[in-house]
């Protein structure tokens, strides 16, 4: 997996892609909804940090795939401390937080808030927001 830039764009597509494989797959409509979540991030982003995203997000995505992938020790119903360290590494803004669970939370019910998503969103909910 390559490294993840705090914050970032990326770090919020990972984020999300994370909740969605919780099930053990990342489904075509999850896959859709993200992409469509994606172009409201980048304005997003622009608002909260002055940067204007020019990279073209379909690519963005096609290659994040490619690129990186989720760690099998982060998939299932439990959390381990690496897990926990990585995820708050990646994304540590508050601002962001709100952001990135509203995206991982609308991706994630494309086809259907499994029972295994749903537990991971509520932790880092329980973790981020609460």
């Amino acid at each position: 997996m390559k490294e993840i830039k705090p914050n970032s764009i990326e770090a919020v597509f990972y984020f999300a892609s994370y909740i969605c494989m919780q099930d053990g797959k990342f489904s075509s409509e999850e896959k859709e909804q993200l992409f469509l979540d994606m172009a409201i991030v980048k304005k997003l982003y622009l608002d909260l940090y002055g940067e204007l995203i020019h990279d073209d997000l379909k690519l963005m995505c096609n290659n994040f795939f490619i690129d990186n992938e989720i760690d099998e020790s982060f998939i299932g119903t439990d959390l381990n401390d690496t897990e926990i360290s990585y995820i708050n590494s990646i994304i540590n803004d508050p601002s962001l937080r709100d952001i990135t669970m509203m995206v991982a939370r609308n991706a994630a019910a494309a086809d259907g808030l499994q029972l295994k998503e749903q537990s991971k969103y509520q932790y880092w909910y329980d973790y981020w927001i609460k």
